[in-house]
């Protein structure tokens, strides 16, 4: 609708028909985003929505969800929430971790490829998540294990990793790496 959604270290701020208004106080926005139903989601100390009402934690069946940092929603309507990962699908939360294959760590980015694969980096480098079952693709000429802050699908199908120092390509069959010359990438695709 045109509406703009500003995330601070405090408020959530919404920018429309001209004008700056402070919705409330939510203390750090780490990320929002809005939903088909036009809810805004906002990831920070807590998991809040928005809804033109007053804001309403979220809390599923004894969910603990903060502090929350990426939100996705993927194209089949579910919510992935990452600090731990739990995916939210038809008011099921479904919680993942290193015993489900998950990579573990905690989430920095979170992807849909155009496969409908998830795809969850994190402190300790990334994990794919194909509906079934979870695959984390090993970095072997990587000193230690990369945080992975950015990922992105190019048209070749290739998924694009920012990590610090550098970016790795993974094309289904191998991983390459380029060093950025030790500094945090972010990539973006139009």
């Amino acid at each position: 609708d045109g509406t703009f959604w500003i995330g601070t270290d405090d408020d959530l701020v919404e920018f429309s028909d001209g004008r700056f208004t402070n919705i409330a106080k939510t203390g750090q926005v780490n990320d929002l985003f809005v939903d088909r139903e036009q809810h805004v989601w906002i990831a920070g100390r807590d998991l809040l929505r928005y809804d033109r009402r007053p804001m309403t934690p979220l809390n599923r069946a004894g969910t603990q969800l903060h502090p929350t940092r990426k939100l996705l929603q993927t194209r089949d309507g579910a919510l992935w929430v990452g600090t731990d990962v739990v995916q939210f699908k038809n008011d099921v939360a479904t919680h993942y971790s290193e015993g489900d294959g998950f990579i573990g760590g905690n989430v920095t980015s979170l992807f849909e490829d155009s496969h409908g694969g998830v795809w969850i980096g994190t402190n300790r480098g990334v994990s794919h998540f194909d509906g079934q079952k979870f695959a984390s693709p090993m970095f072997h000429d990587h000193p230690g294990i990369p945080t992975v802050n950015a990922i992105t699908e190019d048209t070749n199908g290739d998924i694009w990793l920012g990590m610090p120092g550098g970016v790795a390509i993974y094309d289904q069959e191998s991983m390459r790496e380029h060093d950025t010359q030790d500094t945090d990438t972010t990539i973006l695709t139009g």
